[in-house]
């Protein structure tokens, strides 16, 4: 029996949507960190593949570096790319930790069930408490 991802991707993307949505779910791991999280492939035309970079410094230096893009690709057997063009459309990807985090305190941890005592699901109380808690460390001070 297919998987319900499996079927939508068979009915709704035509081939070259499918072969980016599998690139781009594999793309780290084919190209490396590094060049994984300064870019990602958007777009897939006549063989040509069209990779998004964060900025104009990247777009110099992946270009330098098309041969051993190609070579990675055909050696995942994405041997249908035959070229590739790099452009800038991508945001830095930022750290989502805090560079201190504050360490969570009793009085907090009070707060956010406090604030949390009106929901009636507890599945959505418990989330709701862990996301305020993880915001409350993000703040350098807390006004409680």
């Amino acid at each position: 029996m297919k998987k319900f991802d499996e079927i939508i991707a068979e009915d709704l993307l035509t081939p070259d949507l499918l072969k980016i949505f599998r690139l781009s779910a594999n793309w780290e791991k084919i190209m490396g960190e590094f060049i994984g999280k300064n870019s990602i492939p958007i777009k897939l035309s006549n063989n040509q593949l069209i990779i998004a970079v964060v900025d104009n410094i990247w777009m110099n230096e992946f270009s330098f570096m098309k041969a051993e893009f190609l070579e990675r690709l055909h050696s995942y057997g994405y041997k249908f790319v035959s070229d590739i063009k790099f452009v800038v459309k991508l945001k830095p990807k930022m750290e989502n930790k805090p560079s201190n985090p504050v360490e969570i305190t009793d009085q907090m941890i009070e707060k956010a069930k406090n604030l949390s005592s009106v929901i009636k699901d507890q599945s959505l109380r418990e989330r709701f408490e862990k996301a305020f808690l993880s915001y409350l460390s993000t703040l350098k001070e807390h006004s409680l």
